[in-house]
């Protein structure tokens, strides 16, 4: 296999990565948004009510638990692209290929709209955890307010 086909598999496999990652991050947001909806049907009315609030605390932790597991596996995927990138830069060092990568970082680099935009797809995880835990502490705050 030449070099240029070796570079073309990796670039492929790049992009297979990135559709899983973006198919996990759908996954975290469905599943955190079905967490919210059981939440609103265990209120005091609600088919699953949730009077117990031991129950209600134990139930929310597992949502945190899950945004956590969520940041992790973001976390987990930036690291494979950047082992991804660093091999391709290589690759492109070596053979004296045009460094696109390189090049690509360093218009990046000076973007801020761009790091904003990679800061905030970071947010989600720990929104929804906030969120989660406001509601965990509503029911034990009313108590002492």
């Amino acid at each position: 296999m030449s070099v240029i086909e070796q570079y073309k598999a990796y670039l492929l496999d790049v992009g297979n990565i990135g559709a899983r990652y973006e198919a996990s991050r759908r996954f975290y947001f469905a599943l955190l948004s079905a967490f919210f909806v059981f939440l609103s049907y265990a209120g005091a009315q609600g088919p699953f009510d949730l009077a117990e609030k031991l129950y209600l605390g134990l139930v929310c932790w597992a949502g945190v638990a899950l945004c956590g597991l969520w940041f992790i596996h973001m976390r987990t995927y930036k690291a494979i692209f950047l082992a991804k990138f660093t091999v391709l830069q290589a690759i492109e060092n070596q053979h004296n290929l045009f460094h696109a990568f390189e090049y690509e970082w360093q218009l990046l680099g000076k973007d801020k709209d761009y790091w904003g935009a990679v800061w905030t797809d970071s947010w989600p995880p720990w929104l929804f955890a906030a969120l989660i835990l406001t509601i965990t502490a509503l029911p034990f705050l009313k108590d002492v307010l």
